[in-house]
């Protein structure tokens, strides 16, 4: 399956907000569910094997990210940021939001909630990237609030 990803609002036909129920009808494939970055017991991490997309849900119920591994058929813009080596994918992103953060493990925007992991970015520019998260508006205000 192809996501496109429309920042701050989803993927696809699928809206941040939606809950869990809402979600998997609009998906298809293998579901699996658990505690990956679950911030309720209450609502598990929805995950599509097939697909390679993880299904955040807050404490509420509604899904607040998506997050993509490596191999899943992601584009944002016209580029796939799975598809390229972490420098590449940093510098599309940058063009999106210049003030997009850089840091040991990747990169982030807190303007668009779009996130690149790469925990081998200290090796190099042509690192793959290993997920690509798209996440509600405000997605990274927890960082504000850890800093606190």
């Amino acid at each position: 399956m192809l996501f496109t990803v429309f920042p701050l609002k989803g993927v696809n036909q699928i809206e941040f907000g939606m809950t869990a129920e809402i979600v998997r009808e609009k998906m298809s494939g293998r579901l699996a569910t658990g505690d990956i970055r679950a911030r309720s017991k209450d609502h598990p991490t929805d995950y599509y094997q097939d697909e390679g997309a993880f299904f955040y849900y807050d404490e509420e119920g509604f899904l607040d990210a998506v997050e993509f591994a490596s191999g899943a058929n992601v584009i944002l813009g016209g580029v796939r940021p799975l598809e390229l080596p972490v420098g590449q994918a940093i510098a599309a992103m940058s063009k999106l939001d210049p003030n997009m953060i850089v840091d040991d493990e990747g990169a982030f925007s807190r303007r668009l909630s779009l996130g690149i992991w790469c925990p081998s970015i200290d090796e190099g520019d042509d690192e793959p990237v290993e997920s690509f998260l798209v996440g509600k508006p405000g997605y990274y205000d927890f960082l504000d609030a850890a800093a606190s």
